[in-house]
């Protein structure tokens, strides 16, 4: 903030946007396919749980650390990843968001991890920047992420949430999936032995936290 000090709300929803986005990284690095709910986090506590190190005020700085390899043993090679993809994913953003695709991410993990990442970012019409520096700047580069940032990670969900088709198709199956404030807003539908993902607007969202599981449904 160049003309004033951090209002504490918005220094405490960074921090904890930021711890947010670490817990999804390790959850990446370790493939875990389970959901993620309740206190799903706490299994990663250990490994990702950020600590409070130091601050220095210039603009804002503080400092935070992971827990250390004598203390983890085996497990830091797991938040030592998580640092590395955190990073590794905030430069395809910066530099360019098509770029998200290259990278040996799951689909439903880069939705949990870009949207934690998108919450860590000043709004669209924030006037200030967050940067996110490491380390090792040799392998980490400082991430700089604005309220422009923010709009092109937005636009990049929209357009891989967003199915395009040719024509304009019926599908009838049984229900056998549904997605409701958890990964792509979507359900999957079996058709002759074929899963078929289906998106669905958030305008829909109630009508489809309604539907059950196994029914015969028509998209």
């Amino acid at each position: 903030f160049a003309d004033g000090p951090v209002p504490v709300t918005v220094l405490v929803a960074k921090l904890q946007a930021l711890q947010n986005l670490l817990f999804h990284a390790a959850a990446a690095v370790k493939r875990d396919t389970s959901a993620r709910r309740g206190v799903w986090v706490n299994r990663y506590r250990e490994v990702a749980e950020l600590s409070f190190a130091a601050s220095h005020h210039s603009d804002l700085v503080v400092e935070l650390e992971i827990a250390t390899p004598a203390t983890l043993g085996p497990d830091f090679d797991v938040a030592q990843k998580a640092v590395d993809l955190v990073f590794d994913l905030g430069q395809a953003i910066q530099s360019n968001p098509e770029g998200i695709n290259v990278l040996d991410i799951r689909k439903d993990d880069r939705g949990f991890l870009l949207r934690a990442f998108e919450s860590f970012m000043p709004n669209v019409l924030d006037d200030y920047r967050i940067e996110l520096e490491n380390c090792s700047p040799e392998a980490h580069p400082t991430l700089v992420f604005t309220g422009e940032t923010r709009r092109s990670v937005r636009e990049y969900l929209v357009r891989e949430t967003t199915p395009t088709l040719s024509e304009r198709m019926t599908i009838v199956g049984e229900l056998i999936k549904i997605h409701v404030d958890v990964g792509p807003p979507k359900i999957t539908v079996r058709q002759n032995s074929r899963e078929i993902d289906c998106f669905y607007p958030d305008s829909m969202r109630d009508q489809i936290a309604n539907l059950l599981a196994g029914s015969l449904v028509e998209v």
